[in-house]
């Protein structure tokens, strides 16, 4: 990468946008502790409005065109007398940033179809975008629920709709899985629990046979998984995170591989209800966990930021990955509800990009009094009770490593 170039990871909260210089962290986290400057925080891009200060609808995601951010799908609403609350699609797709006075001139074509509470997926340098939700009837093509974005030709492109929710009349979210495994989107039916997967190549989607791919079973509680050359990477759901390995067959078909132990510690304490995502940062075997939990007793919610470089070892017949931390930071914000956090997504800009937006999540020496000793007795307590003296598994009781802050 160019000197003056770096790695940002930029992660949607509800409807707000936050990006982490993944670079400046790598930098960071390469000094001497008594070196190190105050760590690289996330910025706020955007927060829940468009440039002229008006709320963004709701249901909204954020897409990168060239790693400039700009809002996609939603819908918008309003008291109804009769139907009691009336609902329109956002079919506009506005840019957060707009690099002149006149934001339209910065704002991508139109979409052709409602996008409610779409998913957002980058491959071969198009991105695709899928309405999770929707409520009326369904045909092949209308109304579009699903589009891609060409960035060279600048255009939008209707694609077939799942076949899942084709000559029905919808009332209820129609899809809550999905993930990349190569070319191809894997989409799980919400009320059949059946996926189907969209070939990007022939755009065109078929069943997923499960019947002879253990992977699909095994697959259920990851939400994004990352790949290296022939082996695919994927992060457990739950209290005690397993980041666990698949490589890929001659027929492309993944076979369960070694776990990942070297990352075991990222997940302590145990994470809980923790919410894991993980994407790649470069084709070099560079990537990144994200996950996030709640902390008990309090309002205050834990983003940890983890990032590894993956190799390949062993002989040529039975190869396996192994996995080196290189950098890691874990960061707090307070929310009462439940924040919705969708999969995180990497770019590479100039160096010094958002370095003049604020600073927005805290550090654990920034967290007030009251909420830092429920803090520390949560992790004494919880973690004290589940593996005894954790003096003895080279943890302190803040659940910090003895050789630094997690």
């Amino acid at each position: 990468m160019e000197p003056d170039k770096g790695w940002f990871l930029y992660l949607q909260k509800n409807h707000e946008l936050f990006s982490l210089n993944i670079s400046k962290l790598l930098a960071w986290s390469s000094l001497e502790k008594a070196r190190r400057p105050s760590r690289p925080d996330f910025k706020l891009v955007n927060a829940s409005c468009y440039p002229d200060g008006s709320m963004v609808p709701f249901g909204t995601r954020y897409m990168i065109v060239g790693s400039n951010p700009y809002i996609v799908g939603g819908q918008f609403g309003c008291p109804h007398p009769l139907l009691g609350y009336d609902y329109w699609p956002n079919f506009d797709v506005i840019a957060c940033d707009p690099p002149t006075d006149d934001a339209c001139k910065s704002n991508l074509p139109m979409l052709s179809g409602p996008k409610f509470y779409p998913f957002v997926i980058t491959l071969g340098n198009k991105i695709y975008v899928l309405s999770l939700q929707y409520r009326g009837y369904i045909t092949e093509t209308w109304p579009a629920l699903f589009e891609v974005y060409n960035p060279e030709s600048g255009k939008w492109k209707i694609l077939p709709n799942p076949p899942f929710v084709v000559g029905k009349t919808v009332t209820s979210p129609a899809a809550h899985h999905y993930y990349a495994l190569g070319h191809k989107l894997v989409v799980t039916n919400t009320w059949s629990v059946e996926s189907y997967v969209f070939d990007t190549l022939e755009e065109k989607w078929e069943p997923w046979d499960s019947r002879e791919d253990p992977f699909e079973i095994a697959y259920k509680p990851h939400p994004t998984l990352a790949r290296f050359k022939d082996f695919l990477v994927a992060v457990h759901q739950g209290d005690f995170g397993d980041v666990l390995t698949y490589r890929l067959d001659s027929y492309g078909i993944p076979r369960p591989g070694r776990n990942l132990v070297e990352l075991e510690n990222i997940f302590l304490p145990p994470l809980d209800r923790c919410f894991p995502f993980i994407t790649e940062i470069n084709d070099a075997g560079l990537m990144c966990i994200v996950c996030y939990s709640r902390i008990e007793q309090s309002e205050l919610w834990r983003l940890r930021v983890v990032v590894f470089q993956v190799s390949i070892s062993g002989h040529l017949d039975n190869q396996f990955l192994c996995a080196d931390i290189k950098a890691k930071g874990t960061y707090y914000f307070c929310q009462r509800i439940d924040p919705i956090i969708f999969p995180p997504v990497i770019t590479s800009d100039r160096l010094d990009k958002h370095d003049n937006k604020p600073d927005v999540f805290w550090k654990k020496e920034n967290l007030s009094r009251l909420d830092r000793e429920l803090y520390d007795a949560w992790c004494s307590g919880y973690w004290g009770a589940l593996k005894g003296s954790s003096s003895s598994s080279g943890h302190t009781q803040d659940g910090q490593e003895k050789e630094g802050k997690i």
